[in-house]
C-alpha cells in the first residue's frame, strides 16, 4: 500500500522522496506518521482522510514538520494520497516560508500562499500510473526551481546537508560551532526541529 520514490538528481538536493499511499483498507484504520522534520505536500485523489483536519478527494494539503507523533486515519475502506516530501529547508528553493511557524501544522493549499493548488490535484488524479504522476511533478517543480530567486543562505546549506547526512543524528551545538550560527538562528529556519 505504501511506496517511496527517489526524485531525479536535479531535485534530489531539495526533494527527499515522493510517496503513495494506495489500496483497499479498513474505515477508521491509523496510519502512523513519521516525524522526521521534513516538509510534505499531501494530494488526496480519491477518499477522505483525518489528518487533524478533514482532508477531501482532489485537494491539496501543507503538512508542516513534525517534531510529534502525529496519525493519519482512513474515513472509507480505500485510500489514494500522494505525497512530495521536501528535505529540511529544501522548500525554502520553492517559496519563502518560515516553517518553525509550521511546526506540527497541517493546512489546506486555500490556507497558504504555496507552489501547489487543489487544480494540481486534480491533474495528479487524471495522471495514468505512479510514473505519469512522478513526470507531472518533477516539471512542474523544474519550472519553480528555474524561475525562482529564492535562495538559501550558503551557512544553513551546508548544515542541512550536514543533517541529511548524518540522518539527523547530529546535535545543534556542533552545527552551531561548524557553521558560526546561534540556536536563535537555527531556530528561526526551522532547522532545530530535525537534529537530535
Amino acid at each position: 500500500m505504501y511506496k517511496e520514490y527517489l526524485p531525479c538528481h536535479i531535485l534530489a538536493p531539495y526533494v527527499d522522496r515522493y510517496w503513495e499511499f494506495k489500496g483497499q483498507t479498513e474505515q477508521g484504520m491509523q496510519i502512523k506518521l513519521s516525524t522526521d522534520g521534513c516538509t510534505d505536500f499531501m494530494f488526496i485523489l480519491e477518499s477522505t482522510v483525518n489528518h487533524g483536519i478533514m482532508m477531501q478527494p482532489y485537494h491539496s494539503y501543507f503538512i508542516g514538520p513534525m517534531n510529534i507523533c502525529s496519525t493519519l486515519i482512513t474515513s472509507s475502506g480505500t485510500i489514494n494520497t500522494f505525497g512530495v516530501r521536501f528535505r529540511p529547508c529544501g522548500l525554502s528553493r520553492f517559496m519563502k516560508i518560515s516553517l518553525s511557524e509550521l511546526t506540527n501544522i497541517r493546512l489546506s493549499v486555500n490556507d497558504l500562499d504555496t507552489i501547489f493548488s487543489d487544480s494540481f490535484a486534480e491533474r495528479l488524479f487524471e495522471e495514468q500510473g505512479i510514473q505519469g504522476k512522478i513526470n507531472l511533478i518533477e516539471r512542474y517543480l523544474k519550472e519553480h526551481l528555474y524561475k525562482s530567486d529564492h535562495t538559501m543562505d550558503a551557512q544553513i546549506a551546508y548544515a542541512v546537508n550536514q543533517i541529511n547526512a548524518h540522518e539527523g543524528k547530529i546535535s545543534i551545538s556542533h552545527l552551531m560551532n561548524e557553521v558560526n550560527l546561534c540556536q536563535r538562528h537555527f531556530g528561526k529556519i526551522g532547522v532545530c526541529c530535525y537534529t537530535t
